[in-house]
């Protein structure tokens, strides 16, 4: 698992918004996360992502201490 299995997966999401709010909430909790994105924008040569909504553009997949679990979930509620 991610990291010996001492953190978690909170939340995934490909909304920015959501996610700042995610992590903003987190961090006035003063609770510890890590991120990994994953860029979903399909994209090619000629017209780049012409088009596309960039604000859906990336996959946010935030992670938690397993001792923090609970109460981060109850922060982003």
């Amino acid at each position: 698992m991610f990291f010996f299995n001492r953190w978690m997966e909170l939340t995934v999401t490909s909304d920015a918004v959501q996610f700042a709010q995610v992590i903003s909430k987190l961090e006035g909790e003063g609770i510890t996360y890590d991120v990994k994105s994953q860029d979903m924008g399909a994209r090619d040569r000629r017209t780049g992502n012409l088009g596309a909504n960039s604000r859906y553009a990336t996959l946010f997949q935030v992670y938690v201490k397993k001792k923090d679990l609970e109460r981060a979930r109850y922060a982003i509620r």
